[in-house]
């Protein structure tokens, strides 16, 4: 595993060739509506833990607080026991040590707030790569719930996630491995610029804290 001060090396000046602006915006609003199935909406209280550049609290309500433990716009303390929901939108396979990043999670929600997350997986049919030390752990459902249920969570929802991605962007990552002279045989200019609802090597997932921990 990378050490703290690795990692602030790595994360100083972090960039995300698929997190533009306009695909943090279109997933962030698909997002708000998956979180309306567990009644959280902009009138919950709300924190995005690692949140990056605040795009998704941007797009909720007044109640809605973000931090990231690598930019300087965090709260001087996080609240404890008060939030409805804490989402960690493509976290948990940065952090060294996920049991105790969601015992932390289950400190802040109040009884029985909800852990909303999405994670890369080794069991959907889209391959993922290994990045140390971006990507440090990989996951299976089983893992999950081993996970969730040592730090205090009942898992209620771990399932495909799809999303909304640049044209470029997806396609060059499908084509990476293809050879030069077939890749200038393929037209996706003729696909629209955005790309709605493309599967992912992600899964997206959804604990409740449980009464007792």
């Amino acid at each position: 595993m990378p050490s703290a001060i690795q990692l602030n090396q790595f994360y100083k000046n972090y960039t995300d060739v698929r997190a533009a602006a306009e695909v943090l915006i279109a997933n962030g609003k698909k997002n708000i509506n998956r979180l309306k199935r567990y009644g959280i909406d902009k009138g919950s209280r709300l924190l995005d833990f690692g949140c990056g550049t605040g795009v998704f609290t941007q797009l909720g309500g007044k109640l809605w607080e973000k931090y990231d433990r690598y930019t300087c716009d965090n709260p001087d303390l996080l609240k404890v026991g008060i939030y409805d929901c804490i989402t960690l939108w493509g976290v948990l396979e940065h952090v060294t040590d996920p049991v105790k990043t969601l015992e932390e999670m289950n400190c802040y929600l109040r009884p029985g707030g909800y852990v909303v997350l999405t994670t890369v997986s080794v069991e959907t049919t889209i391959p993922y790569r290994h990045k140390p030390p971006e990507h440090v752990t990989f996951w299976t459902e089983h893992a999950i719930n081993i996970c969730f249920k040592k730090a205090g969570f009942e898992l209620l929802a771990c399932e495909p996630y799809t999303m909304t991605q640049k044209r470029d962007v997806y396609m060059g990552a499908i084509l990476r491995t293809v050879p030069l002279k077939l890749k200038r045989k393929i037209d996706f200019l003729k696909l629209p610029k955005m790309i709605k609802n493309l599967p992912t090597n992600e899964i997206f997932v959804v604990g409740r804290k449980r009464s007792r921990h």
